[in-house]
């Protein structure tokens, strides 16, 4: 995985030295007036190519970490639906079946997530309650 790392950062590294390129003419102001000179022709489109190019190299080196994290199962890719799989008008009844529409239903799917969440915060703020005796005490 640090074989991705490091040319991803050198990547950004070497973007923002290209965006400085592209910005020191006119932050030294080495133009006077209107026109540019040679020099920040120079910079500014050499800081351009330095863009498209950085952008291209962290583009592959992103893209290669994507095939190498689905490749260990880290990541997974979304299997994608052919239009021959796809319901035709959403009036599918295992569609309609696997989406609950009423309340008691989602009630009865919530309910053990409010009642994990209600633990927890008890467990919490009784932690809570037993250092701040402890503080008190000492």
């Amino acid at each position: 995985m640090y074989k991705y790392l490091w040319p991803i950062v050198t990547s950004g590294l070497i973007l923002l030295a290209a965006v400085i390129l592209m910005i020191l003419p006119f932050a030294m102001h080495v133009n006077f007036g209107a026109t540019w000179r040679t020099a920040t022709y120079t910079d500014f489109w050499s800081g351009i190519g330095l863009i498209v190019l950085t952008l291209i190299m962290a583009g592959s080196w992103l893209w290669a970490l994507r095939l190498e994290l689905v490749r260990r199962g880290i990541i997974r890719i979304p299997e994608r639906v052919s239009a021959q799989d796809k319901p035709s008008s959403g009036t599918d009844s295992s569609l309609s079946d696997s989406h609950p529409r009423n309340d008691s239903e989602w009630d009865d799917l919530l309910r053990p997530l409010a009642e994990a969440v209600l633990l927890d915060l008890s467990e919490q703020l009784n932690h809570k309650e037993s250092r701040h005796r402890e503080e008190v005490e000492l």
